[in-house]
């Protein structure tokens, strides 16, 4: 589930009531700040001008060095108890791209070469005249054309859209970690009949340690 804030209220709620580890993603002339807790997206959004508006400069001077930190676990074993438990380090991939991509081109934005697991992927595309291939291993898991799943809003349930202003941003997250052995690949095909840019990519993952 998805809750929308404000900037004030994500602040109090999210960074100073419950202390979340917070993430962020600046495309389009924003940033995109959220936080999970127990299945639940908390996220807000804060315009980038020239000059800065006030919410910006908060958020810049006060939080954004402290956004997109690891977030680590600990596991404590009490007793005489022999326990083989996988051990993850947590990574966030963030690119600002902003490169274009010609016609009938498919392009390869995130490449990934470990063995661990992801749970959410987010990319921000010019249009949405695309396709969005995702591969888990060498093998392909899906190929989604982002028009239809604006036609039909969701194509899995695990998948969400975004269209505002020319730009369109393909979300997805998983419940559940999907685990990776090799790699994992994503994708994007322009399916217009102009050059379109590719705005910006995340992808959550951690990386299994020896």
């Amino acid at each position: 589930m998805k809750i929308e804030l404000t900037w004030p209220e994500f602040k109090q709620r999210c960074i100073l009531d419950k202390e979340l580890n917070y993430q962020y993603l600046e495309a389009n002339n924003r940033y995109r700040i959220f936080a999970c807790e127990n299945g639940i997206e908390y996220c807000t959004y804060i315009a980038v001008e020239i000059p800065k508006n006030s919410e910006q400069i908060d958020f810049e001077v006060n939080y954004l060095s402290e956004a997109n930190q690891l977030i680590t676990h600990n596991i404590n074993i009490v007793g005489n108890i022999s326990a083989d438990i996988p051990r993850f380090s947590p990574r966030l991939y963030q690119n600002i791209i902003d490169n274009e991509v010609g016609i009938n081109v498919e392009k390869t934005i995130i490449d990934i070469s470990e063995n661990g697991q992801f749970d959410f992927i987010s990319i921000s595309l010019e249009r949405k005249e695309w396709a969005v291939i995702l591969e888990v291993d060498g093998v392909e898991v899906y190929r989604i054309s982002i028009e239809e799943l604006s036609d039909k809003h969701k194509l899995r349930n695990t998948v969400d859209f975004i269209y505002t202003k020319g730009n369109s941003t393909f979300v997805e997250k998983y419940p559940t970690p999907v685990d990776f052995l090799t790699g994992v690949k994503i994708k994007v095909k322009n399916l217009s009949n102009s050059v379109r840019k590719v705005r910006a990519v995340l992808l959550r993952y951690k990386v299994k340690v020896a």
